[in-house]
């Protein structure tokens, strides 16, 4: 009797499992490599259970995106053709893009045209929402040439608000050109405790203003990032987090780390960076209250008007060592900054090595080829 009682069991547990469909962790498939699939990326999206995963087979698809629960949105490879690409969303008439805005949540008047927007509802599950393997491409997009409320907007290829998300091999490229204001990743936090972002292996091309805006309450972690871009290639605004072997080159300053305050740290490290035009600084840090902190380490800056330049005001904690610095008019801008330490540092080719040294730093262990003047002015 136990022996046929645990068969009968058994069977209705099997019974039961077929029975109920799986709801989460589903996969659903768009365009025209798999049966059954989606014709589009936002139809699959709305299909989809949380913690399910959205397969994109190669082709191009005139949308913009809206996800707000966890997922997995991946392009899959299909015989030689290996990407999916997001465009803009089409005008069969004519005119200017017809993009759906949204308000911009750092206050800005200007309205966002997000591509690609991950915001998470309060039925849209907890963890991370996961891109990869997409190309999202701007370059149709048509407009007035202004960034105004009135008539302009902002172009974001990808934008996270409030959200956990990670990036892996998903290219942007051309947002912004249209009416010269657009970022080609942005991430918006003002929730406690900081969300996470992560991006790696991600190409960033010809966004106009930023390659990649960080705003607010985030711990991100940027490494392996190819951005060329003719606007500042990293900013952040507060947050903390790693910049790490990324190759940036802009027409603005490459790396920022603006608005830093309690409790703000970055390590920004062994990363290539290059100028396009009359860019003015490599990497720029900039805090005015309360006890931030970096470490910048190992990176190569070439070409700027200042490799590094600090204006910190703010007794924390700021190093700057093993950089090499090549070609640039002022190897680093220290500010007049007590908060500063310095070992390490190779400066090739400069106006001036270092200037606006506070009064008791000391030099001693970076060494100079080729420039004019170690230092240019002591602070009193």
């Amino acid at each position: 009797m136990a022996s046929f009682g645990l068969r009968r069991i058994t069977l209705m547990t099997l019974i039961l499992l077929v029975a109920v469909p799986c709801v989460f962790g589903t996969t659903l498939y768009v365009g025209t490599c798999r049966t059954p699939s989606y014709t589009t990326i936002s139809a699959a999206v709305a299909a989809a259970a949380p913690l399910s995963t959205i397969s994109v087979c190669p082709g191009t698809y005139p949308e913009q995106v809206v996800v707000t629960k966890v997922l997995t949105l991946q392009g899959i490879a299909n015989g030689n053709n290996d990407r999916a690409k997001i465009v803009v969303p089409p005008n069969v008439t004519g005119g200017a893009t017809p993009w759906t805005f949204i308000p911009d949540p750092d206050g800005s008047v200007v309205p966002v045209a997000a591509q690609l927007l991950i915001q998470l509802s309060g039925a849209g599950g907890t963890g991370t929402v996961k891109i990869s393997n997409i190309t999202i491409d701007g370059t149709g997009d048509v407009g007035p040439s202004a960034c105004s409320a009135s008539s302009g907007w902002q172009t974001v290829a990808v934008f996270l608000v409030n959200t956990p998300g990670s990036l892996n091999n998903v290219s942007t490229t051309g947002q912004g050109h249209a009416t010269g204001c657009g970022a080609g990743v942005r991430d918006f936090s003002a929730v406690s405790p900081p969300v996470s972002f992560s991006m790696t292996n991600t190409s960033v091309q010809n966004a106009s203003s930023w390659g990649v805006l960080l705003e607010g309450t985030l711990t991100a972690t940027l490494n392996k990032n190819w951005i060329t871009v003719p606007g500042s290639g990293i900013a952040s605004y507060g947050g903390s987090g790693t910049i790490s072997s990324n190759f940036v080159q802009s027409g603005s300053s490459a790396i920022q780390a603006i608005d830093l305050s309690n409790g703000d740290s970055w390590t920004i490290s062994t990363n290539t960076i290059v100028a396009a035009g009359n860019s003015p600084d490599g990497i720029s840090l900039n805090a005015y209250l309360g006890q931030g902190s970096a470490v910048v380490t190992g990176n190569t800056i070439v070409a700027f008007a200042w490799g590094i330049s600090v204006n910190l005001n703010d007794s924390g904690a700021y190093s700057f060592q093993k950089n090499t610095l090549v070609n640039n008019q002022t190897g680093m801008d220290l500010g007049c900054d007590a908060s500063v330490t310095l070992s390490g540092n190779n400066i090739k080719n400069a106006g001036y090595g270092f200037d606006n040294i506070p009064a008791p730093l000391s030099l001693t262990g970076n060494t100079f080829a080729n420039t004019d003047q170690e230092k240019r002015f002591v602070c009193p």
